[in-house]
């Protein structure tokens, strides 16, 4: 059976399931995580919760990049392993003078040497949030 989420304790929002391994490459390495317990991830723009568990919740300042998601990013990055922002995106379909995807994934070199189970703040792939970022473009 699926893990259907956990409510985060600050906001109260339905949190995301996300790896151990995300939570534990992403978070300063002088908190201590609990490596056996469920990680949910908080996408709420204005509530400072990036990770939780049961018993545990990390912070935006306890977290090593940006949250692209989060409504203070100084920085939005879409591809973490690429490190390609939005701005780089934004940049290719205005050179390019496309918005079709595999373009612009190419132009920017986003999802190349791929490891986002360790690099991404959601664990998961890009490829969505560029799809979505593109298609939000064309309004």
């Amino acid at each position: 059976m699926e893990d259907q989420g956990q409510d985060c304790p600050l906001c109260g929002a339905l949190g995301e399931h996300v790896a151990v391994e995300t939570v534990s490459s992403l978070v300063r390495s002088d908190t201590i995580i609990d490596e056996t317990a469920a990680h949910y991830i908080c996408k709420t723009p204005s509530c400072p919760t990036v990770y939780f568990s049961q018993e545990k919740h990390y912070l935006i300042s306890e977290v090593k990049v940006p949250l692209w998601y989060k409504a203070d990013a100084t920085e939005r990055i879409i591809c973490y392993c690429a490190h390609v922002t939005e701005g780089d995106i934004r940049q290719a379909v205005q050179e390019l003078k496309t918005q079709e995807i595999k373009q612009i994934i190419k132009a920017t070199g986003a999802m190349q040497n791929s490891d986002c189970l360790h690099l991404n703040p959601t664990g998961k792939c890009c490829y969505p949030v560029i799809k979505e970022l593109l298609h939000n473009l064309e309004q």
